[in-house]
């Protein structure tokens, strides 16, 4: 009924105007005023919402940030971690292969040594031996060079 009446109501000039259509007139201004009212405080509220979101969103961002900064500080730490890791394995790897090289060699300069305690121990028995033979003059006339030999080493 209001959409029928208000464009009757709005051509009427203020002063020639039926109190019916003044009355139409007035309840448009009242329910423009309300929907402006209502518009204004939904606008009010969304810019609060957009700074409440504003604020929210720049605390988010220096968390991030700060976030992000002390990830790529925890990566660093971990890459300089890692690096003495990896120095410190082929450190302990150079070392496991100079620790087995030189047991080789100590191995080695034990069986030189066990052989050449054998060799000794051979050279002294055969020396008692001839030393023996030598001081009870037992060589036979034969091998008077061994003799001659052994008597210089005796001296």
């Amino acid at each position: 009924m209001l959409q029928a009446a208000v464009p009757f109501a709005l051509r009427t000039p203020k002063g020639q105007q039926h109190e019916y259509q003044a009355s139409i007139v007035k309840e448009l201004t009242d329910l423009y005023a309300q929907a402006e009212q209502r518009h204004v405080a939904d606008l009010a509220g969304a810019k609060a919402a957009a700074a409440e979101h504003e604020e929210a969103c720049e605390a988010a961002r220096v968390t991030l940030e700060a976030t992000t900064e002390r990830v790529a500080n925890l990566l660093k730490a971990k890459e300089a971690k890692n690096a003495a890791y990896e120095t410190a394995t082929d450190g302990v790897k150079m070392a496991k292969v100079a620790l087995q090289a030189e047991q080789e060699k100590v191995a080695s300069i034990a069986a030189d040594r066990a052989e050449a305690a054998a060799k000794l121990s051979e050279f002294g028995q055969v020396m008692q031996d001839d030393l023996a033979k030598l001081k009870n003059s037992e060589f036979p006339s034969k091998e008077w060079r061994a003799r001659s030999a052994h008597r210089r080493a005796w001296g």
